[in-house]
């Protein structure tokens, strides 16, 4: 929830062009992504075995990695047509859609 409150935060300091609050949006965004993926990892891990953890933080990595590259090749692409403003917005629209469809899938108890 706070990673979602700090990317909107962090477009609309460069919709706004101040750069204090985009920096702060930025640290918190960071530090809640943080500590998310650090739970989400000791939750993956506390239940499999020592011999299934290289390919279950292969396969973590890989996604994660891949998903990172795919959205920096678009942004990158789209940045020859519209400016950083509107690619941090469109962002931020993912991660609201995102964290809203985790938020209702692990409340509907399809997550354990």
């Amino acid at each position: 929830m706070f990673f979602t409150f700090a990317v909107i935060a962090l477009a609309v300091g460069l919709h706004a062009g101040v750069l204090l609050p985009v920096l702060g949006a930025s640290l918190v965004a960071g530090m809640a992504l943080g500590a998310a993926f650090t739970a989400s990892m000791r939750g993956m891990l506390a239940g499999i075995t020592p011999r299934e953890r290289a390919g279950l933080l292969a396969t973590v990595y890989l996604v994660s990695y891949a998903g990172a590259a795919v959205t920096g090749l678009i942004a990158g692409r789209l940045s020859r047509i519209v400016g950083l403003a509107e690619i941090a917005t469109g962002y931020a629209a993912l991660v609201v859609v995102a964290c809203g469809v985790a938020l209702v899938v692990t409340r509907r108890g399809h997550v354990k």
